[in-house]
């Protein structure tokens, strides 16, 4: 009897302490809550449906996805581009590193009664899906015990995949035994009802207090949180010119990637990359994403929003072609693990973003894996069409729109694939064709006028980046040559030495003979 009065006794205090929490939280969340849009560079792990509910309406659709989502200085990043407030439509990003389809499958669970439209977005990265997926360390590090417990709360999941869920979430928690011991209780105590009262009493005065605290964190950061949000503008997201964006962010990703050839920014580059060049040539040799445990945790996720009735659109994002080259990871390998994610969306009959063509595209990536400057372009239109009901069938190359350090006379609408226009910025002669990485120079025109020629290739099969430059502007383009096979160079020479310099008419073309 005396446990049961001292258990009283901390719940009423448990319960004052709570009110008083949820007041302060409350006010501060409302003075601040312009700025929650940006909620993931926040605190993923302080999840707040309070928050959810205040950011989330029928503009709005929730981002889901890992470190891509950190930040980006690219001009249709979703926090600048749509801002609270400023926008007809809403992006709101949730997730950070080590948020894969578990942890995600969680967030769904939790937070589908503030999903105001029955959408949501997953973004995928090649790199979750490796041979022993998400390891335990990597999950309790950024582990919401309060979203997995309302996650267990939601009977509108299946008892089936809550269990499936729930056996996941301990397999990833044992490098914590002490959360892992709490959530055995939370699972007995949600799902099938089998803790004792006084363990039912305590453990669920524990969760209600860890949920105010959890808001309480949140109203403290998000407070503190120094970012701009501009007010002197209202964007209207059907309006947005996309070519005229894309351009923003080739320009962009140019100016930050000046000291590599892999379409890799300069920072990454020099703190990755630079003094290890050399011996990280073949050191993805062997690796594979053909199998993975990520990829039973991908199906969980699709069951979960099936048993929502929440239509998903799935992000595939690529890897960057030119470094995964270079580190000799298997092509083969890397079309296999595209395809498995096909063949599982249409499964579950989802829509699919699919964006492993864009392997070559430069500046698709800021890195070797994050979602770059025109890579946020071409999320951002998927997304607008997925939360406007239309299919996703952009194909437009960009690439052949918005050469990067080239400018296309007249234009991106006005440009055809072959044409090139080069701003008079080079200071150059000549108009040069080469293969960049092999530091092979293929063609060399000072005189206007017609030229054509022939290259033997004699490297190994596979993909490689031809170069149409003026001097420090260049348009890069992907071919895949073949081992001893001869390809023809044909193209005119609009003008050389004046602007706007350029090539009319480029072709590239495998002979037969």
């Amino acid at each position: 009897m005396k446990k049961v009065y001292l258990l009283l006794a901390a719940l009423v205090c448990a319960f004052v302490c709570m009110i008083g929490l949820n007041l302060h939280a409350k006010t501060l969340l409302d003075d601040n809550i312009e700025k929650a849009t940006y909620y993931n560079n926040v605190s993923s792990k302080n999840c707040s449906d309070y928050v959810m509910e205040k950011v989330l309406d029928e503009r709005s659709i929730v981002v889901l996805g890992s470190s891509e989502l950190s930040f980006s200085n690219s001009p249709a990043y979703p926090p600048g581009l749509f801002n609270y407030g400023n926008s007809d439509f809403n992006m709101v990003l949730m997730g950070t590193g080590y948020f894969q389809c578990i942890p995600q499958a969680i967030n769904v669970g939790a937070l589908s009664n503030n999903i105001k439209n029955n959408k949501i977005v997953l973004i995928i990265s090649p790199q979750w899906f490796t041979p022993d997926g998400l390891t335990s360390e990597s999950f309790c590090s950024k582990f919401e015990e309060t979203n997995f417990v309302e996650f267990l709360k939601n009977d509108s999941i299946s008892k089936e995949t809550r269990i499936a869920v729930a056996n996941r979430v301990n397999e990833l928690l044992t490098s914590d035994p002490t959360t892992l011991a709490r959530v055995e209780k939370d699972e007995r105590l949600y799902i099938d009802g089998s803790l004792n009262l006084l363990t039912r009493l305590e453990m669920a005065a524990y969760n209600s207090f860890r949920a105010e605290k959890a808001k309480f964190e949140t109203a403290h950061a998000l407070k503190s949180l120094d970012l701009p949000i501009e007010q002197d503008r209202y964007v209207k997201a059907e309006d947005i010119n996309w070519n005229e964006l894309m351009l923003k962010a080739a320009d962009l990703g140019v100016e930050s990637c000046t000291n590599n050839t892999f379409g890799v920014n300069d920072d990454y580059y020099t703190t990755y990359m630079a003094d290890k060049i050399a011996s990280l040539k073949g050191s993805y040799s062997g690796a594979s994403y053909v199998e993975s445990p990520e990829y039973d945790d991908f199906r969980l996720f699709l069951d979960v929003c099936k048993e929502l009735n929440i239509e998903p659109l799935i992000v595939s994002v690529p890897v960057n072609g030119r470094w995964y080259d270079y580190a000799e990871f298997s092509k083969a390998d890397r079309n296999t693990y595209y395809q498995k994610i096909r063949n599982i969306c249409e499964e579950y009959n989802v829509q699919l973003a699919d964006f492993s063509q864009k392997e070559y595209e430069i500046y698709f990536l800021r890195d070797i894996m994050h979602l770059g400057w025109k890579g946020w372009v071409y999320l951002d239109r998927a997304v607008y069409e997925f939360y406007n009901d239309r299919p996703i069938t952009d194909t437009t190359d960009y690439n052949t729109l918005t050469p990067e350090k080239a400018v296309l006379s007249g234009g991106a609408e006005a440009g055809k694939v072959g044409s090139y226009r080069f701003a008079d910025y080079g200071k150059s002669n000549a108009v040069t064709i080469s293969l960049p990485y092999d530091q092979l120079e293929l063609d060399h025109a000072s005189d206007a006028g017609h030229r054509s020629g022939t290259y033997l290739h004699t490297g190994k099969s596979g993909s490689y980046v031809l170069r149409i430059a003026m001097g420090d502007m260049y348009v890069d383009s992907t071919y895949y040559l073949e081992e001893g096979s001869v390809y023809k160079i044909e193209y005119d020479v609009a003008a050389v030495g004046s602007a706007p310099a350029g090539i009319d008419n480029f072709a590239f073309s495998k002979i037969s003979y």
